[in-house]
């Protein structure tokens, strides 16, 4: 009523309340009035985040490997992020901008950059079977990131859920999937 708000937060969203151009308070599970119209709110989620990716690329031996998997992040450094992207809240509740929506397709960029350093070194076959190693390479290359060091973002977790070729190739190696395919229902028995 007349421009008074209530704000309450759960403790994985961390929340800036600036009004009059300055910061009034800030921090995780906030709850707090505050006058709607000299007021402007950010509120960045600090929870595990998953992302889900698939890519193709190309390997040492010119033949197309296409990844599936899962990289698993959170916000490490919520003021980092506020500065860079915009998380400000709008009347109706909702993000004013849809720089949100596009944090999960950047870090997706940046574990492929790792994926890819990685899979141009290696033939198909050391590829499809090689999948420890490709996490390995994609996690080293998520830490060293620029991109998520300027975020205040921390790459958790990266999992590959399947390495898969042409159906062609698949056939023409024969053994090598199989062998990756018993490998992943060893793994999850």
């Amino acid at each position: 009523m007349f421009g008074i708000r209530y704000l309450k937060s759960p403790a994985t969203m961390y929340v800036q309340h600036y009004s009059g151009g300055r910061i009034k308070q800030e921090g995780t599970g906030l709850a707090f009035y505050y006058f709607a119209p000299r007021s402007v709110i950010v509120q960045l989620p600090v929870s595990s985040v998953d992302v889900p990716f698939a890519f193709t690329e190309a390997t040492a031996d010119f033949q197309d490997a296409t990844l599936q998997g899962n990289l698993t992040y959170r916000v490490s450094d919520p003021q980092r992020l506020a500065k860079l992207l915009n998380y400000t809240i709008g009347r109706n509740g909702r993000y004013e901008s849809d720089d949100p929506s596009k944090l999960g397709e950047r870090l997706v960029q940046a574990a492929q950059i790792g994926a890819r350093q990685f899979i141009h070194r290696q033939p198909l076959r050391d590829v499809l079977v090689g999948s420890a190693a490709l996490v390995d390479a994609m996690r080293q290359s998520l830490v060293e990131s620029p991109t998520l060091t300027q975020l205040g973002i921390e790459a958790l977790e990266v999992a590959i859920v399947s390495i898969d070729a042409d159906p062609e190739m698949t056939k023409a190696l024969g053994g090598a999937h199989d062998a990756l395919c018993d490998c992943f229902q060893a793994a999850f028995v």
